[in-house]
This record gives C-alpha cells, sequence and structure tokens, in this order.
C-alpha cells in the first residue's frame, strides 16, 4: 500500500473511480512536489485527469480533508506527544529596489544585486 493510498483511504467522493484517481493525483505530486502539474504528470491523459478532477464539482475538498485529517489522528494516537511546529516566514520581495554593488572575489571583480 502506497502513502497515498493508506493517507486516503477513507475518502469518500461519491465513486470508487474518484477515489483511485485522487490517489493516483497525490501519487504524482508526491513524486515531484518541486514540479508544476505538468511536470509532475506521469503523461498527458494523467494531467488531463488531473485538471477534470479539480474541474469537476462532485468533488469536494472537505471530504479530502476529512480523510487526511482522520489518518492523520490515526497516526498520532499511537504517541504520547506530538509537536506541531509551524513556519509562519513570509518574504514579500514586492517594492524593493535593488542596489547594484561589486564584490571582489579571488577571480577579480564581479556585479551582483542585492535587495533592501
Amino acid at each position: 500500500m502506497t502513502w497515498a493510498e493508506s493517507e486516503l483511504a477513507q475518502a469518500d467522493l461519491g465513486d470508487k473511480r474518484r477515489n483511485k484517481r485522487l490517489i493516483k493525483i497525490v501519487e504524482d505530486l508526491v513524486e515531484q512536489p518541486n514540479e508544476s502539474v505538468t511536470q509532475a504528470s506521469r503523461d498527458n491523459a494523467a494531467m488531463q485527469g488531473m485538471y477534470e478532477f479539480w474541474a469537476n464539482r462532485r468533488i469536494k475538498v472537505s471530504e479530502i480533508i476529512e480523510a487526511h485529517t482522520a489518518a492523520t489522528i490515526e497516526r498520532i494516537q499511537k504517541y504520547d506527544r506530538i509537536l506541531v511546529i509551524q513556519d509562519k516566514t513570509e518574504l514579500d520581495l514586492g517594492q524593493r529596489k535593488r542596489r547594484k554593488r561589486k564584490k571582489k572575489s579571488h577571480c577579480g571583480e564581479r556585479k551582483s544585486a542585492m535587495v533592501r
């Protein structure tokens, strides 16, 4: 059983085919988490299936979240203490001006930009 299968075993999207599609989508995205949907998809059919899945009005995000929540609760119940660590770091580089400065390196002088 894959991680996605066990994590989403309790998902009920109203049709077994939708449940299977959800698991395939998650497996594809987990394999390449830093890639776009088009790059993470196994092939064009999988990519099209992904887009159609998310466009389907019968798919309720709350059902997916409930399955994930239930799996998380089941998983953590075997521990006495659980650490919930959250990083709320935010970077806003939108309104910043660039200042050019020269750096010296062992290879000579080079130019770079410093954001302030």
